[in-house]
């Protein structure tokens, strides 16, 4: 069996190195934000080259954070690929979005732009036509 996700393998790839990240946080008794946390989101930043990192607890928390930095109206309706795990979708939820569930490429197994364009069009036409909320769209950059 060829397993979707071998944790296992990835950590036993890198096993020094997290064993003694992780004997540091316990020696610091340092389990929620502190020194290591700093040092990573400066670290991240830089890799990215962006400003600013904010480290979170998991993923779902880090898509609900950049839902809510957007400002966007209350129930905006938001693109989620159909292929994402459940976590995805309760992020736009818990922020107070609808979700929009949309096909993905086959060949990129990322969102379908034209598939996304054409459901943003007829939207916007419903929004036109019978006053219905229409939101902005969260989509991925092209990448070449």
């Amino acid at each position: 069996m060829i397993k979707f996700l071998d944790l296992h393998q990835q950590y036993l790839d890198i096993k020094p190195e997290i064993d003694s990240a992780i004997a540091d946080v316990i020696a610091d008794t340092a389990f929620v934000g502190g020194p290591h946390v700093k040092r990573f989101e400066q670290e991240f930043s830089t890799f990215l080259g962006a400003e600013y990192c904010i480290g979170t607890g998991n993923g779902t928390d880090a898509l609900e954070i950049a839902l809510e930095a957007l400002e966007l109206p209350r129930e905006s309706e938001i693109i989620v690929p159909g292929n994402s795990f459940i976590a995805t979708s309760e992020a736009v939820t818990r922020a107070g979005h609808k979700v929009i569930f949309c096909d993905v490429d086959p060949d990129t197994m990322n969102i379908d732009v034209t598939i996304s364009l054409l459901m943003a069009m007829i939207l916007s036409v419903s929004y036109l036509l019978f006053g219905v909320l229409v939101a902005d769209f969260l989509l991925p950059a092209q990448t070449s």
